[in-house]
């Protein structure tokens, strides 16, 4: 079993599902969790609720105002990966999206 705590965008998932090993995977950024979704299924064909679960992310309308409420930056990166889009500079670590520079006219 491999147990990763901080999975970022998902390196040792990735690693240990071609290794053929049992992985769990912890992240607590929704851009986090959906670009590890996406790396699963470009390598791997793997979809969520098939082949894995993914725990924590809204299941219903409730959930993602409860998500809004919370941590509008963290609905904007769920929602977005919903259309797997991520916020213009997003990182996953990131609570905002790319700042634009300032004009100094």
């Amino acid at each position: 079993m491999v147990l990763d705590p901080f999975c970022g965008c998902g390196t040792a998932l990735a690693a240990a599902q071609k290794l053929g090993r049992a992985w769990v995977g912890i992240d607590i950024t929704h851009l986090s969790v959906a670009l590890m979704k996406y790396r699963l299924q470009d390598m791997f064909e793997l979809t969520p609720k098939a082949d894995y679960a993914v725990l924590g992310e809204p299941a219903d309308l409730e959930g993602a105002r409860q998500l809004a409420q919370e941590n509008r930056y963290q609905f904007q990166f769920w929602a977005l990966s919903l259309l797997q889009a991520q916020p213009l500079g997003g990182e996953p670590a990131s609570r905002e999206g790319k700042k634009r520079q300032r004009s100094r006219d």
